[in-house]
């Protein structure tokens, strides 16, 4: 949560990640802000936007 704050204050456009969080709450806040999230999984081959 801490982390995706200071995204948003340094004008982060995208957040591209490669594993998935238990706790979701900061992908959450990032989605409310604007934020465009992607995840890759290069193992399985997966790209996903969120």
């Amino acid at each position: 949560m801490e982390c995706a704050k200071l995204i948003i204050q340094s004008g982060i456009k995208r957040v591209v990640y490669c594993n998935r969080y238990h706790n979701t709450d900061g992908l959450d806040l990032l989605k409310r802000a604007g934020i465009e999230l992607v995840f890759i999984d290069p193992e399985n081959n997966i790209y996903e936007l969120q």
